[in-house]
């Protein structure tokens, strides 16, 4: 997640939520991810070590990827063959047989 800004300190950095230590799997201090006695775990900031807001980082996931659910259904479908635009919704092959890709 690029750009991720700690509404406490200003500081900015990119998370890695596939790290395993940004998933909580990370031992000691250099693991961003805290667990509370609530059992539930939240991301701090390298920086000052404040928890940042869950449910801002997950809009933030969600708009990326409705942006590029958006972008993928606005894109066209273009032939390989001829470049041509496809005009059809369900045709597989061009009409000059070229197979379509998404521009």
């Amino acid at each position: 997640l690029p750009d991720v800004i700690c509404t406490f300190c200003n500081a900015c950095a990119d998370l890695d939520l596939s790290d395993p230590k940004t998933r909580g799997g990370g031992e000691g201090k250099d693991s961003s991810l805290s667990n509370k006695d609530d059992h539930r775990a939240s991301i701090t900031c390298d920086s000052c070590g404040h928890a940042m807001d869950l449910l801002d980082l997950e809009m933030r996931v969600v708009e990326q990827l409705h942006d590029l659910a958006t972008a993928y259904a606005a894109s066209d479908l273009r032939c390989l063959k001829c470049r041509r635009v496809a005009t059809g919704n369900m045709a597989a092959l061009c009409t000059c047989s070229g197979v379509y890709k998404v521009d």
